[in-house]
């Protein structure tokens, strides 16, 4: 999680560039179950940008698996 939160301006910054294209910025977490609560504390406190989930399952989620996700912070752009 602590190298996403390093990248969250830049990535606040990107959306305001496009806020007015079809584009939805996504977060997706793959904490660990045992941080699930510290997950969601901190999506409540500093309310980052874009929609925030949480991948079921944290690196073994189908998402993560089909998008041959190995490291984070990752982007993808996924076409409508």
């Amino acid at each position: 999680m602590w190298a996403c939160i390093a990248e969250m301006p830049f990535l606040k910054k990107l959306e305001e560039q496009y806020k007015n294209r079809n584009i939805a910025f996504v977060g997706i977490s793959i904490d660990a179950e045992k941080s699930y609560e510290k997950w969601r504390s901190f999506i409540k406190d500093k309310t980052p940008a874009g929609i925030q989930i949480l991948a079921d399952n944290d690196w073994n989620s189908a998402f993560i698996k089909d998008y041959s996700v190995n490291s984070i912070p990752r982007f993808i752009l996924i076409n409508p």
